[in-house]
């Protein structure tokens, strides 16, 4: 549930330095739960990757205007 929370959170339209500092705190404690339930094994580059989701959030905005994270399908304009 921790993990849905942070990507709401980052995906919103519009939010605050105190909601992108949640975000920090909530992602570091699903990476706890997470390695106690599974092991450092498990924990790769991918997950490592989320750790830095709250700065770029506040570099550049929210995650569903970034192309990347945008969950709507971008039609191929070089066909």
């Amino acid at each position: 549930m921790k993990y849905v929370i942070f990507l709401r959170l980052l995906c919103q339209k519009k939010i605050t330095e105190e909601e992108i500092n949640d975000s920090q705190n909530i992602i570091l404690d699903f990476m706890i739960e997470f390695e106690k339930l599974y092991g450092k094994k498990f924990m790769n580059s991918n997950l490592h990757g989320h750790l830095h989701l709250p700065r770029q959030v506040k570099r550049f905005g929210p995650l569903n205007i970034i192309r990347e994270f945008s969950f709507i399908p971008v039609e191929n304009k070089n066909s």
